[in-house]
């Protein structure tokens, strides 16, 4: 390697390192730096390292820098499909973990809701002195990819190194387009809720008035009477399609029948979809 090939070298760490966002970066690029200038020590001064380092690189000191081949053996597609299986059973873990914190967090809300009534100021200092440095401790840090986080892979948690990482800032544009979307979600909710308020109020208005005039308030025909066992019944069938469709993940459907039954591996993901629908179909038969 000649003076101009090592001084392109030095000067393209020196741009990774004014590209390093984080202390521990800079010391993993200096780390490289101070390694290829005692490679350059071996072989010479970097002016006159135009030597074959092929020999030299073996060495145990520096196995790293072999370039005789790959260090590590090709996967077999067996592997490969084994690879594959494991990351989607983490994926498919974790998505299960956040679909029962999602439940439990909706039962909480009621708790806090009524905890806002009786307590506000106890409640707004527990958020801002509790949760608010809870959130922004997790946005500053930086998360790996998914793992097992115990032996019987029943759970998954993120860890640094693990499949790359997610920096803060990719942390915290995630942590604004959620927020944003939850909160678009509950405006659209009470609009919602408004919207039927006010249908309701207009119809109640409507019916004291023709009262007030001393209209007949007609009554549902006979007819219409009979037919509204039926229209519950299209009515709940509509909602168990909706309920236990295809749509709706068969995770969700086993983290409820876990709930209940426990364990549920020997069972498939029809059979549990199967099971629940039943369940339902009998307590409201």
């Amino acid at each position: 390697m000649n003076t101009a090939n090592y001084n392109r070298f030095i000067g393209f760490m020196s741009l990774l390192e004014s590209q390093a966002t984080t202390a521990k970066e800079r010391d993993v690029i200096n780390s490289a730096r101070g390694m290829f200038a005692k490679c350059a020590q071996l072989e010479g001064t970097a002016g006159t390292m135009d030597v074959n380092m092929a020999a030299k690189s073996r060495s145990p000191e520096f196995g790293m820098m072999d370039h005789s081949g790959p260090k590590t053996k090709p996967m077999t597609q067996e592997e490969k499909d084994a690879f594959n299986a494991d990351v989607t059973a983490r994926n498919k873990q974790w998505k299960k973990q956040l679909g029962s914190m999602r439940r439990r967090v909706k039962t909480a809300e009621n708790t806090l809701e009524q905890y806002a009534e009786i307590a506000p100021g106890e409640l707004d200092a527990w958020v801002e002195n509790t949760l608010r440095p809870t959130i922004e401790e997790y946005l500053d840090t930086e998360e790996g990819g998914l793992v097992w986080a115990d032996e019987n892979k029943k759970t998954v948690k993120r860890e640094r190194g693990a499949g790359g990482f997610i920096t803060p800032a990719m942390k915290r544009a995630k942590y604004e387009d959620d927020k944003k979307a939850y909160i678009d979600q509950i405006k659209a909710k009470k609009a919602k809720e408004e919207e039927a308020k006010k249908a309701k109020d207009a119809e109640a208005a409507k019916t004291q008035e023709a009262e007030a005039k001393g209209d007949e308030v007609k009554e549902a025909p006979k007819d219409e009477q009979k037919a509204e066992p039926e229209k519950k019944k299209g009515l709940f069938s509509r909602m168990k399609a909706k309920l236990f469709g295809e749509s709706v993940d068969a995770s969700e459907l086993r983290s409820c029948f876990e709930s209940v039954f426990g364990n549920s591996e020997h069972l498939s993901d029809e059979a549990i979809r199967a099971i629940c629908y039943n369940a339902v179909d009998r307590k409201f038969r």
